[in-house]
């Protein structure tokens, strides 16, 4: 196992977020229910109706793009959480992993991204650096920079799926859409719309 990785871990499955998933996700029910109390104390006629439906449709958008992208890792698969679809891969079905944004190949050739750890890769300020430095200290900060962020969550995946591709069931890739996020989102822009219309 590469150094900087934690071992792996076996049983209830794992959710992993971005790390500032939950600061937004917080900050934003804070922020929509306090907004939502004054509009029900001080608003008057349709504004309250439409100001509801609006942050009823913020808060719906807050939970698909914010909250939702997760990986989700058992000993079984790896899941990848999504706004808009959901996608398990058997560990035997996972072929690589790359950072900067995460991305997982499977083996039948098709990619997918997580929204959970879409960072992209500094490539100016990288290769600037290298230019400035030696080859040694250019390999150091690869090799540091591969465990901050999507590159330390891509490796921890790597040795997960090297210690499970044999002892997992395999199956094929699922996809799905995920109408738990979708859903709402259409419900509340469809209540918009509704009330805003309304007379």
């Amino acid at each position: 196992m590469s150094a900087g990785t934690s071992p792996p871990r076996e049983g209830k499955p794992e959710v992993h977020r971005a790390a500032t998933a939950n600061v937004l996700t917080v900050g934003a029910a804070l922020l929509g229910g306090y907004l939502a109390f004054d509009v029900i104390v001080r608003g008057e006629g349709r504004v309250v109706p439409i100001s509801l439906a609006a942050l009823a449709l913020v808060g719906a958008l807050v939970h698909a793009l914010a909250w939702r992208p997760a990986l989700v890792v058992d000993d079984d698969a790896l899941s990848m959480r999504n706004p808009l679809k959901d996608v398990r891969l058997p560990w035997p079905q996972v072929a690589k992993v790359s950072s900067h944004p995460l991305t997982v190949e499977a083996a039948d050739g098709r990619r997918f991204q997580s929204w959970a750890y879409s960072d992209a890769r500094p490539r100016g300020r990288r290769k600037g650096r290298a230019d400035m430095r030696s080859a040694e200290l250019g390999a150091s900060e690869e090799r540091g920079a591969e465990f901050s962020g999507s590159g330390f969550r891509a490796a921890q995946l790597r040795a997960r799926r090297d210690v499970r591709r044999r002892a997992a069931p395999d199956g094929s890739v699922e996809v799905r859409w995920a109408w738990w996020s979708i859903g709402p989102v259409l419900g509340c822009l469809l209540a918009v719309l509704v009330v805003t219309a309304l007379p």
